[in-house]
């Protein structure tokens, strides 16, 4: 079972109003609207939908989802996804926290993981979403098929839920990565977090994708974060400029456990 949480701390200088280090303290999630859905790439809808406090999510706690083991077709699925939704002082986030994949089949297998949340608020003029996420990979067959892993993230800011096959209105570009063994940043060729505007009139949806492409024997763990600089108090016009510019600074550190073959 995988306990590793991922941890996020933003580097902005002359940022102050932006706090991701105490977000999980300050935010308030809603119970019952996070949801957790998985499937094989193409098919019309997912092998297993979890939703927060449901059956399948083995946490108590509101906004966070844990699977241990959840089989998925031919994969075996671990790790926790959490909302925060966001209030004085934090942002609007969706963590994939270090969900681990393995493919038990003697064949290369392509999943999809989606994460969405709705009823998300916040007070930003210009509010952008933004994505970031890395992946670690071994195959404990010794097959040299490279894995792959794409990852992005939406908003739909009529509050519509972005669930299996639902387009978001609003997403960013693609990050990816592709990995024989080891660790990769996934980028989306010269960056490795981006973002995309959105125009905020009220609450909204958020979501975030990732698609493995995995080989026989593979084992793939990903941290994936999305999340929106909405945060509920009115920064100074400086602070405005900042966060809306591109290549805003982010450190991500990660205390990692080994997957068990």
């Amino acid at each position: 079972m995988i306990s590793t949480r991922l941890k996020l701390s933003m580097i902005a200088a002359a940022v102050a109003p932006v706090a991701l280090a105490g977000m999980a303290a300050q935010a308030t999630p809603v119970a019952g609207t996070l949801e957790l859905q998985i499937g094989l790439v193409g098919s019309a809808n997912p092998a297993v939908s979890v939703i927060d406090n449901a059956t399948g999510d083995a946490n108590a706690a509101a906004g966070i989802i844990t699977v241990n083991g959840l089989p998925v077709g031919d994969y075996s699925i671990s790790g926790s996804a959490s909302s925060s939704k966001g209030q004085i002082g934090s942002q609007a986030m969706i963590n994939d926290n270090t969900v681990s994949v393995r493919n038990t089949t003697s064949t290369t297998e392509t999943l999809d993981i989606l994460v969405s949340d709705f009823g998300f608020t916040g007070v930003q003029g210009a509010p952008l979403v933004f994505s970031s996420a890395s992946a670690t990979y071994t195959n404990t067959k010794g097959d040299t098929t490279p894995a792959t892993v794409t990852f992005l993230s939406g908003v739909n800011p009529n509050n519509t839920p972005i669930l299996w096959n639902v387009t978001p209105t609003v997403s960013t570009s693609k990050l990816s990565g592709s990995l024989s063994s080891g660790t990769v940043q996934l980028t989306n060729g010269s960056q490795n977090m981006v973002s995309a505007p959105f125009t905020l009139s009220g609450a909204f949806a958020m979501a975030d994708l990732a698609q493995i492409v995995l080989p026989s024997g593979g084992q793939l763990t990903f941290d994936g974060t999305t999340f929106a600089n909405v945060q509920n108090t009115t920064p100074e016009p400086a602070s405005i400029a900042l966060l809306g510019a591109a290549g805003l600074p982010l450190l991500i550190s990660r205390k990692r456990k080994g997957i068990s073959a």
